[in-house]
């Protein structure tokens, strides 16, 4: 097999796509972090050539994100204390052999990120990319190491997403057959709620890891509208609202 249809750099090929639809700016295309301390950070997007090389060496690619100026995050699950504090994101992109993500060595990577990162005034979200998810083991361990809400001590937020190559693989929002999405805003869910004579809860839900929402800057609490071609009415708007997915589920 050709390295053009190699999964993990497909995947990194598609990151600049995901970023615009996530409302994400490149900080580092790539760091490398030794005890704890990032010692190397490139701030472009590496070459084929290069991300090949470093994916071969360390079993995985770290990319470092900060939103971008048209993104706006409501963040009605944190303290208020927190919604200010700008949110960086990192990516953590996996061989596709799995090296870490079924040995103790994912969460070590893992707290060494951690110990790179003041959160006396940032949140932080990270995402890891795998071909497959990690052991339901591991899974509990980075849970541990989580705080949703932020530290006793004001530090911000620490959330940690798991996702499968296949929900990256592809541009989802491009394909022919995928809806159309969007967001709505304080003034639209009001209005929507309106129309509909229904409340926020009763509304369909959508999982937060849903293959395409994932590429959405959706958060929980949010109304989806999604644009469906329909044989009797042309194009329907449906509307969801954005939940946890359940731990069986990731």
């Amino acid at each position: 097999m050709s390295y053009e249809h190699y999964t993990p750099l497909a995947i990194y090929q598609n990151l600049p796509v995901f970023f615009e639809y996530r409302m994400l700016d490149l900080v580092s295309g790539n760091q490398v972090i030794e005890k704890g301390k990032v010692v190397k950070s490139k701030n472009t997007w590496m070459d084929d050539e290069e991300f090949m090389k470093i994916i071969q060496f360390q079993g995985y690619v770290i990319v470092e994100a900060k939103d971008s100026s048209k993104r706006h995050r409501k963040m009605r699950n944190i303290p208020a204390s927190l919604r200010e504090f700008p949110v960086s994101t990192i990516i953590i992109l996996f061989d596709d052999a799995d090296t870490y993500t079924h040995t103790p060595e994912y969460k070590d990577l893992v707290l060494k990120l951690l110990k790179t990162r003041d959160l006396r005034k940032h949140n932080l979200e990270i995402i890891s990319i795998s071909r497959n998810y990690p052991s339901v083991f591991l899974r509990k361990a980075i849970a541990n190491l989580e705080k949703p809400k932020g530290s006793s001590d004001g530090s911000g937020y620490i959330k940690i997403f798991s996702r499968k190559y296949v929900a990256l693989r592809n541009i989802n929002p491009l394909h022919v057959n995928a809806p159309k999405c969007r967001i709505l805003n304080e003034e639209e869910e009001k209005e929507v709620l309106e129309t509909l004579y229904t409340e926020k809860r009763a509304l369909p839900h959508i999982y937060d890891s849903d293959g395409m929402l994932i590429w959405y800057p959706a958060e929980i609490g949010d109304i989806v509208e999604e644009m469906h071609l329909s044989e009797s009415v042309g194009l329907e708007k449906i509307y969801r609202i954005v939940v946890v997915t359940p731990q069986i589920e990731k």
